[in-house]
């Protein structure tokens, strides 16, 4: 159970109940895009649509704690619930591109509005005890585990966004088929996640940073210069497999920063993250595949987890204990 909740039966049904919630939440969410490959849109241009998602995402990042307050945990859930099933409906029977543009933003608005009171629902009670520092004294650790966030989420976000189109354009595979490196990713990562806190118990937050980053830089070079469909399909999955702990390990390391509370350093770091991965990256990689294809962008991609291995010392923090 979560620390917050104990282990009383009460609190084992509500974990139960967040997990359920967050599973429907994540099936819906991959559907968000399925209906966009029959408009027949540039890689420039899909990259726009998701760079809509990122806008959407950011903007309801910051009214979820005041919806919560204001309305309370269940009666805002069971709106927004029921709020996204129509959202996602009036996606998949759009047939304008353009009318499709605002239904997006708003319900993938709904959809982290969503997200975030669920996790107001895990969050352990707020203390004030031990120092806090102020917003604009976070220390570059805290930047350099932001960088780092930033480097686990773009790679992930380009996977799930990219990958299929990938696989039709430099494969010629059928939409169908496509999708099985979307799925195989997704498979993985849920599969590794599940043991990810045993292995970091056992090997310690640095040793699986570097070594989860390293297997997924090289599990992407090889799906860029596969020339297999089915191999590339099997990097992706293995990319899955490393990327699956990285995020975790780097959320982890920055709740527990010396000098920082744990809500301070865990939201600094989760803003840099999302902040790049939901506005930057989508609209820049759509550009750059346009321009120098999806081969040469994934070795790029490839680099960032490169860039996590060489920096994994900075996650150290991640197997402090809290007291």
């Amino acid at each position: 159970a979560h620390p917050a909740f104990g282990r009383s039966t009460g609190a084992l049904r509500c974990g139960h109940t967040v997990f359920c919630q967050w599973f429907f939440d994540g099936l819906l969410g991959s559907t968000n895009s399925r209906p966009l490959p029959r408009f027949q849109i540039s890689e420039s241009t899909l990259g726009l649509l998701i760079l809509a998602l990122g806008l959407g995402a950011v903007a309801a990042m910051a009214l979820t704690g005041r919806i919560i307050g204001h309305f309370g945990t269940r009666v805002s859930l069971l709106a927004f619930t029921t709020a996204m099933a129509f959202g996602f409906g009036l996606i998949m029977l759009l047939g304008s591109l353009w009318a499709l543009v605002p239904v997006l933003v708003f319900t993938f608005a709904k959809s982290r509005i969503y997200q975030g009171q669920v996790a107001a629902v895990l969050a352990p009670p707020i203390t004030t005890e031990g120092p806090a520092k102020g917003p604009h004294s976070l220390g570059l650790a805290a930047y350099i585990l932001g960088f780092m966030c930033l480097a686990a989420m773009t790679p992930e976000g380009a996977i799930l966004d990219w990958a299929a189109l990938y696989l039709v354009k430099d494969f010629d595979l059928q939409a169908s088929a496509a999708g099985l490196g979307f799925g195989f990713f997704s498979g993985a990562m849920a599969l590794m996640r599940f043991g990810g806190d045993a292995l970091r118990n056992r090997f310690g937050g640095v040793r699986i940073m570097r070594f989860s980053a390293m297997l997924a830089a090289f599990a992407l070079l090889f799906a860029a210069v596969s020339p297999m469909a089915g191999v590339a399909i099997l990097c992706f999955g293995i990319a899955g497999l490393g990327l699956a702990n990285c995020v975790p390990i780097i959320f982890s390391a920055a709740g527990n920063l010396p000098g920082l509370k744990a809500g301070v350093g865990l939201s600094a770091v989760a803003m840099i993250g999302y902040a790049g991965h939901l506005l930057i990256a989508p609209g820049v990689i759509g550009y750059i595949v346009e321009f120098i294809g999806f081969r040469v962008t994934f070795i790029g991609l490839a680099l960032f987890c490169f860039a996590m291995a060489l920096l994994a010392n900075h996650v150290k923090a991640a197997d402090f204990l809290q007291t």
